[in-house]
């Protein structure tokens, strides 16, 4: 039999065991669900209807552009050639910007780059549709590069944000891009948005303005 100092010990051992595997089994659920978090945001960066849906459940129409307001704010962007590009879009893209920075980007547009596919074009700025830091359409050299918040974010938030067309050239898509580019809608409001085919040229530009 065991002395009681001896099975104090042992219990003492026992309880501090299971302790930490508890506390082992914690910190994996915890990493574990973290982990799947992080994924479904990036789900969601490649699809906007479902970050659209959680602010606006009842959103039916990929082009219902005022359904997604809530409590976000809309920019405008009318498409027209690159400059110094022989391309012919047409067409409309919005973005609704929220104040945790999410944005849902909608695009109605044409005469973009046929058969566009976000889910497996890797080229650089492919199939892109970014916020570029410029003020203008009308210069190339005036248009910059991608347009994000350094202090808020050290990475590119633009790096894989991609559209979907059709094999005519046609977009509907909506884009999600969670926590957006660390900008509200004030400070993205005159900036260039710009869309790219799939080797990553830029195809199209047209200013940000408030949506009356």
């Amino acid at each position: 039999l065991w002395r009681n100092n001896e099975l104090f010990t042992f219990c003492t051992s026992s309880s501090s065991t299971i302790t930490m595997l508890h506390t082992k089994v914690s910190i994996s659920i915890l990493l574990s669900t973290l982990l799947l978090s992080l994924l479904a945001e990036q789900a969601i960066s490649h699809d906007g209807r479902e970050l659209r849906r959680r602010y606006h459940k009842s959103s039916k129409s990929s082009k219902s552009y005022k359904s997604s307001r809530h409590d976000g704010k809309v920019l405008i962007a009318r498409m027209a050639a690159y400059p110094g590009t022989d391309s012919t879009p047409m067409g409309e893209v919005h973005l609704t910007v929220f104040p945790n920075y999410d944005i849902i980007i909608e695009i109605d547009a044409k005469g973009l780059a046929p058969s566009c596919n976000a889910a497996t074009n890797t080229n650089l700025n492919g199939c892109g549709v970014h916020i570029h830091e410029g003020n203008t359409c009308n210069t190339a050299s005036l248009v910059g590069g991608h347009f994000w918040s350094t202090a808020k974010s050290v990475e590119d938030p633009w790096v894989d944000i991609r559209y979907d067309s059709n094999g005519a050239g046609e977009s509907n898509d909506v884009v999600g891009v969670i926590r957006g580019n660390g900008y509200d809608a004030d400070i993205n409001f005159a900036r260039a948005l710009l869309l790219h085919d799939e080797t990553g040229a830029r195809i199209a530009c047209g200013l940000l303005e408030h949506h009356d």
